[in-house]
Order: structure tokens, then sequence, then C-alpha cells
């Protein structure tokens, strides 16, 4: 489900929770607000975008650990904050946050030197969003 860049105003609905075959869900880039609900990820979920959503707030749901079949998780330039469970990043190879905001073993922040993403470890300090997105 492609809503990117669509000016899509206000909170996530938990109805897309009930979307069971739901594998990609691209919400980039919009003005979402609050917080994310615990219900809002399906378990078929895959690949998952909320970057670029400027007011979106409040912390990662563990719930995201039941669900093993993600792979992409981009979540930076959000205004996100606390940790991300660690059970997390036993299945997602690529994960994307603010490594200002969030604290994540395995996930990726944008370094601007390299123009590129790397691990949130390696990075110098710096404003790690990336003016490309």
């Amino acid at each position: 489900l492609k809503l990117a860049v669509n000016g899509l105003i206000g909170t996530i609905p938990s109805e897309i929770g009930r979307a069971t075959a739901l594998s990609y869900l691209n919400l980039h880039n919009n003005n979402l607000s609050g917080t994310i609900p615990t219900e809002t990820v399906p378990p078929t979920l895959m690949w998952w975008s909320l970057k670029i959503n400027f007011q979106l707030s409040g912390s990662i749901p563990t719930e995201l650990a039941a669900v093993s079949n993600m792979t992409v998780m981009y979540l930076e330039q959000t205004q996100l904050t606390g940790t991300i469970p660690s059970v997390i990043c036993d299945f997602r190879p690529v994960t994307q946050i603010d490594c200002d905001e969030l604290d994540c073993d395995c996930c990726k922040g944008y370094d601007q030197d390299k123009q590129d993403y790397v691990p949130c470890a390696d990075l110098p300090e710096q404003s790690h969003q990336n003016p490309n997105s």
C-alpha cells in the first residue's frame, strides 16, 4: 500500500493492522501525527516506512517484535523517541532511524560526510538527517 507524499493528515488508523495480507506499507512524507498504535502493524508486513512525518511521536511499539517477516523499517525524520526493542534487531537487516532520538543496536542513521546510511555507533557528532529525503 503506497500512500507516500499524499498530504495525509492525522493519526495512523489502527485498522491498518486488520489488513492481514499487507506486506508493504509506505506512509512516508505526509503529515501524520500522534503515536504509532500497537495494533497498526499487521503480522505479514515486510516493508514499512513512516519517515518524514515530523509530528509522529511516542515510542516504538514492542509489538513490532512479533512481525518476524519485516526486513525494512524507515523511521527517520519523526519525533519518535526511546529504544527500539533489541529483539527487532534480530529480524531487520535495514532499519533507518534518527540516531539522535532513538536508541538501537542494529539501526542505521544518515552520515552527511559519507552521503550514506551507517550504523548509529559509527556516526560522528552531527545532524543525522538525510537532506535529500
